[in-house]
């Protein structure tokens, strides 16, 4: 057998290497110039004029140890491992690139006084950056190939994290060489895929609650390696502060507590009972709504005579309830409150559609009717707190209306226009007035089976306005008004 250690060693004018075909052992495959080892496919021995074959896997320990000669290298994909002292004393290198496939450098370059610039893929590279590999060389380490994602920490709540993808500006490739592209970037939780959100956000929910977890973000490119980069972040204890009771009448009271809990949470709400019962008499328990860090609740059948105590919690299966603090209020000191009303970002939007979610919680008075009103923007954006009148695509179109219920209530909005942004926002209507949500913006997307193309505005003509009980009007009055089209559609505007 060769011995692995110094075969060549200051042999700088070697030009050829052949091992005999009868040998089993080692062999110098498609003319390679070099000892391979067969069985682990690990080349042993070169010189200045050895090429590394594709099936190569690793370069042994001083494998070219003061092969001053050796002025270039090319090392294939199919090798992981560069090993001790691989290329030591290798004075003719000036520059070098490691592939994405290697994963383990041991002191490979040492001593190689010419070589300038190490050139790395995204894998070596990173394990360079990290210190879990070591080239053993002074020359500049640049990172080579593609670009590499990472992943910011958005939001992080009781049991859920949120992060962002962004390309990591610390990782951009040098321009020299050809680059691979990206095929595909992709997070992972225990190995699990997480979907993504939109805007190359990304959730994980149902994690336990106060623990560190890992993320990791897969970069893919088109040359079929990718680069991983895992990041640890830690969940939050939950954090529950109940706010002095908002009494709307003398058996109806708004309750809430602030929280960092998100507003995708669902088990949590408020437990009430008498202020004198009995320590051993199990409080009511209602669930409620999150929205931006203020949890909010209804309590209805309150009685005028008695005090109350409340608060608020957070449900989890695996680990039982987390409380805030009792807060007594008294039912008959009450004040005149106005519905609570929000409007969230969108949920989900398609060519013709959209799905939009609103909050609802009704004040001093019930309520009548509550949903969402939707228009066109003017000039393709929403101004903050436009006046109606003045964002309305049309006068004579107007804005549209859709109901809803439930204190987190939903609802599709359909025949929309295709690439068209749209302002809508949550109402609650009662005997007092109208109170509207925030307004939130989207723009329905190109549809998918013709492309991007020109869309020509051919709407119907209005064959006549009609009241809630169907009967015809002579023309729009002040209120609700059905408007009726040629087309045989009908749309519900509401006149000021």
């Amino acid at each position: 057998m060769v011995a692995r250690l110094f075969i060549f060693l200051l042999c700088s004018g070697l030009e050829r290497i052949e091992v005999a075909s009868a040998n089993t052992i080692y062999d110098s495959r498609e003319n390679c110039n070099a000892i391979i080892e067969t069985s682990t496919n690990t080349m042993v021995a070169g010189c200045k004029n050895t090429t590394i074959p594709n099936s190569v896997t690793s370069l042994g320990s001083s494998c070219f140890n003061t092969c001053t000669g050796l002025t270039s290298i090319t090392i294939p994909n199919s090798v992981k491992s560069l090993g001790y002292y691989c290329f030591k004393g290798c004075t003719g290198l000036t520059s070098v690139t490691i592939p994405n496939s290697v994963t383990d450098v041991d002191r490979s370059f040492m001593h190689c006084s010419n070589l300038s610039t190490i050139y790395c893929y995204p894998v070596p590279y990173l394990n360079y950056v990290n210190n879990k590999i070591n080239f053993g060389s002074d020359a500049e380490v640049k990172l080579f190939g593609g670009p590499i994602y990472d992943i910011s920490l958005v939001k992080a709540t009781p049991t859920t994290l949120t992060v962002q993808l962004n390309l990591n500006e610390d990782y951009l490739p040098v321009t020299e060489g050809e680059n691979v592209g990206i095929s595909s970037a992709q997070v992972y939780i225990n190995d699990r895929e997480i979907p993504s959100i939109g805007d190359n956000k990304y959730k994980v929910t149902g994690l336990a609650i106060d623990t560190q977890h890992d993320l990791k973000i897969t970069t893919r490119y088109t040359d079929g390696n990718k680069a991983d980069i895992v990041k640890t972040y830690r969940t939050l204890n939950p954090e529950l502060t109940i706010q002095q009771p908002k009494c709307v009448s003398s058996t109806c009271a708004i309750v809430s507590a602030t929280t960092h809990l998100s507003d995708d949470e669902t088990s949590l709400g408020f437990q009430w009972k008498k202020y004198d019962a009995p320590e051993s008499l199990k409080p009511n328990e209602a669930y409620a709504a999150v929205y931006n860090g203020t949890l909010e609740g209804y309590l209805k059948n309150l009685q005028p005579t008695s005090y109350y105590n409340v608060r608020a919690f957070y449900k989890t299966e695996e680990e039982g309830y987390y409380y805030s603090d009792w807060v007594t209020f008294d039912p008959s000191n009450y004040s005149y409150f106005e519905p609570t009303v929000h409007t969230y970002p969108v949920m989900a939007v398609t060519d013709y559609t959209a799905t939009v979610r609103g909050y609802a919680l009704a004040g001093t008075d019930e309520i009548a009717e509550q949903g969402f009103e939707y228009w066109e923007a003017n000039g393709g954006a929403a101004t903050p707190k436009m006046e109606r009148t003045t964002a309305m695509a049309t006068a004579e179109e107007g804005y549209q209306t859709v109901l809803a219920t439930g204190q987190v209530m939903q609802a599709v909005l359909d025949n929309l226009k295709p690439m068209t942004t749209y302002i809508f926002r949550a109402f609650v209507r009662t005997e007092s007035g109208t109170t509207y949500g925030e307004e939130q913006t989207f723009t329905t997307t190109i549809p998918e089976s013709i492309g991007h193309v020109e869309i020509e505005e051919t709407a119907p003509a209005i064959s006549g306005y009609y009241d809630l009980s169907g009967r015809r009007l002579a023309g729009k009055q002040r209120g609700v008004n059905i408007v009726r089209y040629s087309d045989g559609t009908s749309r519900k505007i509401m006149v000021k």
